[in-house]
């Protein structure tokens, strides 16, 4: 028995064709492929989403009112 017959995928076959003689795509490597593009899309637009958020934080503002509470408390314990 060949590894061919074993393993339909052979990793020196860069070109998405299946070890076996046959001119047949290999639906795991397909299927991987399919599922890394839409793992990447996912991503993508969590990340799209996720900078969303970050734009509307600003420190600046944060900063701001906390000095605000800082100078009120001290001037509530004075």
């Amino acid at each position: 028995m060949t590894s061919s017959a074993s393993s339909p995928y052979d990793p020196a076959n860069l070109d998405g064709q299946s070890a076996n003689t046959s001119n047949e795509r290999d639906p795991i490597l397909d299927n991987n492929i399919e599922g890394s593009f839409l793992l990447k899309h996912k991503v993508e637009e969590l990340l799209a989403e996720l900078s969303e958020y970050i734009g509307a934080f600003q420190p600046t503002d944060l900063m701001v009112e906390s000095n605000q509470i800082v100078t009120e408390v001290s001037r509530q314990t004075r």
